[in-house]
């Protein structure tokens, strides 16, 4: 490990061994969904198909959330892992006002290599 945070979904990473558990690390954030790409994914619902959009902006949303689960984890000394990161979407509202929001979570870890 080069002073990175490593992220991993799972609780326990090959070839490391966890020295201690630092608690939660969260992230929430958000993004509105606007009527015209509400109705394209209706249409797309019903046609089939892939919303290429909707794809991006959950990917922008994944990217948000581990790039703030890395700020918060570096301020905690030690520090070098968040383990089983977990993600979680969400829908609030309908029709033009609407959002998709993504809560993020997973535990601030000291690991070192296993010898």
């Amino acid at each position: 490990m080069n002073g990175e945070i490593l992220i991993a979904t799972v609780d326990l990473l090959d070839g490391y061994r966890v020295e201690s558990y630092n608690g939660l690390v969260t992230a929430h954030v958000s993004c509105g969904i606007n009527f015209m790409r509400g109705w394209f994914v209706a249409f797309r619902d019903f046609f089939g198909g892939r919303v290429g959009t909707f794809e991006k902006e959950s990917a922008r949303l994944e990217e948000r959330a581990t790039a703030e689960m890395i700020r918060k984890a570096s301020e905690h000394p030690g520090v070098n892992a968040i383990l089983g990161l977990r993600l979680s979407y969400h829908h609030v509202g309908d029709g033009k006002r609407s959002m998709l929001i993504l809560h993020a979570v997973g535990t601030k870890c000291r690991v070192r290599q296993a010898e």
